[in-house]
């Protein structure tokens, strides 16, 4: 969980990390609220498995959560719901996700 609240929280690097068996909830969240925003982070090689979602995006009607780079990884084996959430009513823009395999639960 990453959580900005009344905050900016920039430049947060994560790698090589596996996320296992959230089945509740999501593996990796990013949620801005209350005029908070989170931007130009950095997570390399995630391998999130067997979780309801596996990445949240999140930013209440005054944040935001933008900018952020996933490079390689996995969203896999056991997804409940969604790969990838990205939900508003906030901006939720400019994320990018180079060479990381996003396995739903149906396609």
């Amino acid at each position: 969980l990453v959580q900005a609240d009344q905050t900016l929280v920039e430049s947060v690097t994560v790698s090589n990390v596996l996320i296992y068996f959230f089945v509740e909830g999501s593996g990796l969240s990013l949620i801005g609220m209350n005029a908070g925003g989170i931007a130009y982070g950095s997570f390399d090689n995630l391998r999130i498995r067997h979780a309801k979602n596996g990445i949240s995006l999140s930013a209440d009607s005054t944040s935001f959560v933008n900018s952020n780079i996933f490079h390689g990884g996995a969203i896999s084996g056991g997804i409940g719901e969604a790969g990838l959430r990205a939900e508003g009513p906030g901006a939720c823009n400019d994320n990018k996700f180079y060479g990381m395999v996003i396995e739903p639960p149906e396609t």
